[in-house]
């Protein structure tokens, strides 16, 4: 009979092959094989022996092997489920900042201001982002900073997090199909979709304010503008700051029509 096995071990006269049916034999030794090769044997090839002896050395082997394949499980499992790969910061009157994974899961939450330390009751992780972004909308309608048949703008900014490394899904088109969502079912919100970078997102951090006011911040002052108006941004509500008719604006983003019509 013919095997194919993972040379393990080279002994002074023999050498321990695991075959690919995760069997170990003890086989004759070769030249010119190392560590790790490939090879092909026979069943002449088989040293028969004391297998008693030889059973401790597969115990190890197969306890090794169990760890290395456990570990690199754990390691997938990490990336997948438990690493933050991408922000989302959503603006209201409350300020949110979410992280998701590879998986668009809610793996941690984080309330950028009083009112929104109040309204985050329910837990929001392990949630895909549209599930979680649907129960905000809910909950700040429950609790009267979104106005029913009212008019409401809400500012949400995407931030990759890891520029390494390339993501599974574009953050962008995630933004969009959270904004479609929310306007199939309703008509009486104004969304702002925003991209910033971690750079921003760390001025962001430095200043206390969502990454979304900064973003709006910096934009408002490429085109020159006033002293002050950082602090009018932190003490201002999104619904104030977007009702403003600001030049970084292609359109004034408080006029629904003609968001419409863009779209069109």
């Amino acid at each position: 009979m013919n095997y194919k096995g993972c040379v393990m071990e080279i002994r002074n006269n023999s050498m321990v092959v695991m075959t690919d049916h995760c069997t170990f034999e003890e086989i004759k030794l070769r030249k010119s094989i190392i560590i790790g090769m490939e090879i092909e044997f026979s069943t002449g090839d088989i040293i028969q022996r004391n297998r008693e002896r030889f059973k401790g050395f597969v115990l190890i082997a197969a306890a090794i092997l169990l760890v290395v394949v456990t570990s690199l499980s754990l390691v997938t499992y990490w990336g997948n489920n438990l690493q933050s790969v991408a922000l989302l910061t959503i603006d209201i009157n409350p300020s949110i900042a979410i992280e998701i994974n590879e998986k668009q899961q809610v793996i941690k939450i984080t309330p950028l201001n009083e009112e929104a330390g109040l309204l985050l009751a329910a837990d929001l992780k392990k949630l895909h982002i549209k599930e979680a972004f649907d129960k905000i909308i809910e909950m700040a309608e429950d609790e009267g900073y979104i106005e029913k048949n009212g008019e409401n703008y809400i500012l949400i900014t995407s931030v990759k997090l890891n520029n390494k490394n390339k993501l599974s899904f574009q953050i962008d088109q995630l933004v969009e199909e959270l904004i479609d969502l929310q306007e199939d079912k309703r008509d009486d919100l104004v969304m702002i979709a925003k991209e910033a970078d971690i750079h921003v997102l760390e001025k962001a951090n430095r200043e206390k304010i969502s990454v979304g006011k900064m973003t709006l911040y910096q934009e408002v002052v490429k085109e020159g503008s006033e002293e002050g108006l950082l602090d009018d941004i932190k003490t201002k509500s999104v619904k104030e700051l977007l009702k403003k008719e600001h030049p970084v604006f292609d359109q004034h983003p408080g006029s629904k029509n003609s968001n419409d019509d863009a779209k069109e």
